[in-house]
């Protein structure tokens, strides 16, 4: 296989490619001409280098490979989190994280760049959490589940226009606003302990019926004569143990400060469980669990 690499560089990885079980740095800089054109593999019909390739892969990252680095970034993890309100859950399907991030092989993954371990960022809780908590009040104080409604609401919640309810006083403070930072922060989920059974990384395919339409940004309308294109792309395996945190910002320690937190500890629990997060979450994936009781 070719790599776009020096010469140098592409006799080193020929030889010790298979050693490397960084999956992010695998899909970042060691992939071979063969799977970003995805070619042909010669002798085999309709078969892909893309689909070979990353099946290869996958097989070569199995979960004992990970143990001792998940266990290490928990811990690391645990360090940075002390103080906050931390809570673990179960991803109960297959998720996926920025998928929709550009790439050399059409699909997004979000990994440690250090570790190659997949995470959930902070932000993409952030804004999890804001969405659940944001349509909990609409829902209880009669607002149209729409764009615009909502668009309206929020901004008379971040005005303070509701503070007369406690859960939208909560929402203020913990979001905060362009005029005031929120009091909540809201750390990165990180695998706490994999589940023998399942593995870390495993392999899906999506397959987009309308390609034209899609490629050409709706040029084209999408019809029935349209060949489909199946993507595989790289998911985390159901039924491992995650961790997150809620802490507060420094400076925020009164009483009403705490309540927030334990306020937003709550919608985050729930958004993840009845919302789920990363992509294709109307298709089951990134949904939640509490933990099996031991």
């Amino acid at each position: 296989m070719k790599y776009y690499v020096p010469k140098d560089t592409q006799t080193v990885l020929t030889r010790y490619i298979e050693q490397c079980h960084n999956l992010r740095l695998i899909l970042s800089g060691y992939l071979s001409e063969e799977t970003v054109s995805n070619a042909n593999v010669e002798g085999e019909r309709n078969q892909k280098w893309r689909d070979k390739w990353l099946k290869e892969t996958l097989k070569r990252l199995p979960n004992d490979k990970f143990s001792g680095l998940v266990e290490a970034e928990f811990n690391r993890w645990l360090e940075m989190t002390t103080g906050a309100d931390q809570f673990p859950l179960v991803n109960i399907t297959r998720m996926v994280v920025g998928l929709g991030s550009k790439g050399a092989l059409e699909f997004g993954i979000t990994l440690h760049h250090l570790t190659g371990l997949p995470f959930i960022p902070g932000s993409a809780l952030k804004g999890l959490t804001r969405s659940y908590a944001l349509l909990s009040l609409a829902e209880q104080e009669g607002v149209a589940n729409a764009a615009e409604e909502l668009k309206q609401f929020d901004a008379k919640l971040v005005q303070g226009r509701h503070d007369e309810e406690p859960a939208a006083l909560y929402y203020r403070k913990a979001f905060g606003s362009q005029k005031e930072a929120g009091v909540c922060q809201f750390f990165d989920g990180v695998l706490m302990a994999l589940n023998k059974e399942s593995a870390i990384f495993e392999l899906d395919v999506m397959t987009p019926h309308f390609v034209k339409y899609y490629s050409e940004k709706g040029k084209t309308a999408p019809h029935d004569a349209d060949s489909p294109n199946p993507i595989p792309f790289v998911t985390v395996g159901a039924e491992h143990e995650w961790a997150f945190a809620i802490g507060l910002r420094h400076g925020n320690s009164d009483e009403s400060a705490q309540k927030t937190r334990l306020q937003a500890k709550k919608w985050l629990r729930r958004a993840l469980m009845e919302m789920g997060i990363g992509s294709k979450t109307s298709n089951g994936y990134g949904f939640f669990a509490p933990p099996p009781k031991s």
